[in-house]
């Protein structure tokens, strides 16, 4: 490099010169980074695969810990599976122990009781069995004697029962109804019965009979009697009156006439709503000219008739001057009814 010059403090260069050392300068900077790069990558090279060993051996070394906690719980619930299995072995074998035991325990008893039973009918003698013997005959004496007491007082009752009923001939029950009559009371009655033959038993109860049936009777006649008496009544009163219906006033058929034609309208809007789901509409093409001699129904100049609008109306004509209520109410019934 020539054509530079020294001073004291400087030196000067032409401007190719500084061209040329900028590029030498740019050429050396770009190779130091060359070199800073290489050797970056290099550690960082170094440091990631130290990084992947340590991994990888924390790695191994948690899936040892893993396995061996696995492996130590999984025998440790085969312990205790064996042992709860050795348990209920052990339990089975003494219920069947204890089972068994009982078993012969209680044949061995029941063998004992039959011998004590066995040694105890043997050990009764002949006079024990004799005097159980006269003892159940004895018993079976009572029963029959105490059945027999109790036939005799039964055929007894029942022989001065037919007794009875056979004395009671039409003779003394006419003469038994003509004490009856003329007696005053029960004790005259009775009185008069005992002195002819009657004992105080019999009279007693013919007595209780008769005022037993006289009283029923007497109740009877008393209630056919006032039966009849409220049915005179009742026919000599007549039929009971009727109530009669107060007369509307106006302001009450004015009501009545708008809850008739609320009604109406409800049900005409319901029947309305039932043909457009059921029905499909009919389209305008399909709609033929009225005839020349078509005549509407009367409801349909009803309103028209009433306000006056329809000259000539025939039947609405005759309405077209009335304007209360009244002969509205009046005009609506007569269109139903037609």
């Amino acid at each position: 490099m020539d054509g530079w010059a020294l001073g004291k403090s400087k030196v000067f260069l032409k401007y190719y010169h500084v061209e040329y050392l900028s590029k030498l300068y740019e050429e050396h900077v770009r190779k130091i980074i060359l070199v800073q790069a290489c050797v970056r990558r290099w550690l960082a090279k170094a440091q990631f695969k130290r990084e992947k060993q340590r991994v990888a051996l924390s790695a191994v070394t948690l899936q040892k810990h893993v396995r061996g906690w696995l492996t130590r719980r999984r025998m440790r619930l085969l312990k205790e599976k064996q042992e709860r299995e050795r348990e209920r072995l052990e339990q089975e074998r003494l219920e069947k122990e204890r089972l068994a035991k009982e078993k012969k325990n209680n044949e061995q008893n029941k063998a004992k009781q039959a011998l004590a039973k066995a040694k105890l009918i043997h050990q009764l003698s002949n006079h024990q069995l004799e005097a159980k013997h006269v003892h159940e005959k004895r018993s079976v004496d009572m029963n029959n004697k105490e059945n027999e007491r109790a036939a005799i007082v039964i055929q007894s009752y029942y022989r001065g029962y037919t007794i009875r009923k056979m004395r009671m001939t039409p003779e003394i029950e006419a003469k038994t109804k003509y004490i009856l009559g003329i007696a005053k009371n029960r004790v005259e009655a009775q009185r008069m019965m005992q002195k002819e033959g009657f004992t105080k038993e019999d009279a007693a109860r013919i007595i209780q009979r008769y005022y037993r049936t006289q009283k029923s009777k007497h109740n009877s006649n008393n209630r056919d009697a006032m039966a009849a008496a409220v049915g005179a009544a009742v026919s000599r009163k007549g039929p009971a009156p009727q109530p009669q219906p107060k007369p509307l006033t106006t302001k009450d058929q004015q009501m009545d006439l708008i809850a008739f034609s609320q009604n109406v309208h409800m049900l005409n809007q319901e029947v309305h709503k039932n043909l457009r789901v059921n029905k499909a509409g009919v389209p305008l093409e399909a709609i033929e000219k009225l005839p020349n001699d078509y005549r509407r129904p009367p409801g349909f100049v009803l309103v028209p008739g009433l306000l006056g609008t329809v000259p000539g109306g025939g039947d609405c004509a005759k309405y077209s001057s009335l304007r209360s209520m009244d002969c509205d109410h009046e005009m609506t019934k007569e269109l139903i009814q037609r």
